[in-house]
């Protein structure tokens, strides 16, 4: 901490911060659920990034980025901690006061077939669900954009592939089929 910040009242150095939680504590969870995790993991790093983003309030440039990397690598820390893959989409949340938010059919339809990508495939979707760019998810996740397009290129691919559009409903049926047109033609061409 710099001398300026160590010398400011914790309310100067902590502004806006609790409105900052109350907005992105459910979507940072739901973003960690779409990469596989479960909901305790989820909201224990969510946790994490949560407290790890109120320490370093005062210099962090934008948070909603911040708390996202922080929270995935709690994540893969986690992981080679107990040398397993983040499961799949075995325990979907059920709030306890079930108002927070809870999937749609559609999105636990999908949320199963998320499960069958990789690891950094399930991450890249879920960072790009919440409107990241290339560039962003590149920096959130360390790795190359090149290697981000590439992965989000392959999960498309995949997802187009198992997708059945008779599980979905209309819009998203037709927002289906226009994803494998275009993910067909840039494949063939």
């Amino acid at each position: 901490m710099d001398q300026r910040t160590a010398t400011q009242p914790a309310a100067e150095r902590h502004a806006g911060f609790d409105e900052f939680y109350r907005g992105e504590f459910l979507p940072l969870t739901r973003t960690l659920m779409l990469t596989g995790a479960g909901r305790a993991e989820a909201e224990d790093a969510a946790q994490e990034a949560m407290r790890t983003a109120l320490q370093q309030w005062a210099r962090i440039d934008h948070p909603p980025a911040f708390v996202r990397t922080v929270a995935l690598r709690a994540l893969w820390r986690g992981r080679s901690r107990t040398g397993r893959e983040i499961a799949g989409t075995a325990d979907r949340p059920v709030w306890a006061d079930g108002t927070e938010f809870e999937f749609d059919a559609d999105t636990r339809y999908v949320l199963g077939l998320l499960g069958a990508l990789s690891a950094e495939q399930r991450t890249v979707m879920a960072l790009r669900v919440d409107q990241y760019s290339t560039t962003e998810i590149a920096a959130i996740t360390g790795q190359p954009p090149a290697t981000v397009r590439s992965n989000l290129r392959h999960a498309r691919r995949r997802l187009a592939r198992m997708l059945d559009p008779a599980m979905l409903g209309e819009a998203r049926r037709r927002e289906v089929e226009r994803w494998r047109t275009t993910s067909t033609s840039r494949s063939t061409g």
